[in-house]
């Protein structure tokens, strides 16, 4: 247990459980797209609990302040980095959010014409560089959702001029309800038609009706080689899929995860050829990255059913499915 602990999270920090390197600068547009509409007001909510005008809340939105900027420092500085790591540090932001949102929408105050116009292309001029960047970034990865980013960014960009207008007629809480409407907006359209083209999960769709044509049901015995297994493939197709080996018993056996010891490749092939010689159906699924190693060493005694393309067109992210050679059990008559 304590080999795992180490593993999972001092070696998380210091980067031996992952060689991808990222910027230390890699959670900030994160923490923007985390509150969203409110990104423009979130770095003079950060410095609120500093400025008179809000000494009656000092004490509490510096707690925040402390609750945010400690995560996000930690979490800055280490060496293996994910989008969702940033979630706890999100309650604190929206308790800095709350006051300064509230005093820009729903304060009695005058805004001049000039700094209206000032502030109407700032934000006109943020939204274009961001709509522009996620356009360079949508089209390099994911070109096949670029008709849902014109259509969406196009909605987002009439809420935010609708937005505005309200604001400058002095129609502070219209303003408010219509930047909540147009992000709402934005994201269903964008969730439901991101979801129905099955882009970002076409291979695991793929997976499934490959399996649909198999006669592989709950009573099988399914193992993920390499991994955790696939939770979607548990969930919507029913199947008890086992890791070869435990998070547990790999840790003893590990440095970090960067690499994988030749000691547990070894073990692997082993478990994995004494169950293919064995008289029990057995399946198994593997990333095309260690199909061909494994394929070596257990070639004459494995079939294999499926091997599903990966989803960035890389042979390294297909996954193969195979089984015992002599099982032809699985074939649908």
């Amino acid at each position: 247990m304590l080999d795992l602990w180490h593993l999972e999270f001092l070696d998380r920090y210091t980067g031996e459980l992952s060689g991808l390197d990222h910027s230390y600068l890699y959670y900030i547009p994160i923490a923007l797209g985390l509150v969203f509409p409110y990104s423009l007001s979130l770095p003079a909510a950060l410095v609120s609990g500093f400025l008179r005008s809000h000494d009656h809340q000092r004490r509490g939105l510096r707690f925040a302040f402390t609750w945010v900027v400690v995560q996000f420092v930690f979490l800055s500085t280490s060496a293996f980095k994910r989008p969702h790591y940033l979630i706890g540090a999100l309650p604190g932001m929206a308790l800095l959010l709350g006051p300064t949102v509230d005093r820009f929408f729903f304060d009695a105050r005058e805004v001049s014409r000039n700094r209206l116009w000032i502030g109407g292309i700032a934000i006109l001029a943020i939204l274009t560089v961001g709509l522009g960047l996620a356009w360079r970034e949508v089209s390099r990865y994911v070109p096949e959702v670029l008709p849902t980013f014109g259509s969406s960014a196009a909605l987002l960009v009439v809420g935010c001029i609708a937005c505005f207008t309200m604001y400058a007629l002095r129609k502070r809480t219209t303003s408010f309800v219509v930047l909540l409407a147009t992000s709402v907006l934005t994201f269903a359209w964008s969730w439901d038609s991101v979801g129905q083209r099955g882009v970002l999960n076409q291979r695991m769709v793929d997976l499934m009706k490959e399996l649909q044509t198999t006669t592989i049901g709950p009573a099988d015995h399914l193992t993920w080689v390499a991994g955790r297994p696939d939770a979607r493939i548990i969930y919507y197709m029913g199947l008890d899929v086992r890791p070869l080996f435990t998070a547990l018993e790999l840790a003893p056996q590990r440095d970090g995860r960067r690499t994988v010891p030749k000691e547990v490749i070894n073990k692997a092939m082993e478990v994995i050829g004494e169950r293919l010689k064995s008289d029990r159906k057995e399946y198994f699924i593997v990333k095309g990255q260690y199909w061909d190693l494994l394929s070596s060493g257990i070639n004459a005694l494995a079939s294999v059913i499926c091997r599903v393309p990966g989803e960035w067109n890389d042979p390294k992210d297909d996954w193969i499915l195979f089984t015992n050679s002599w099982n032809r059990s699985w074939v649908k008559r």
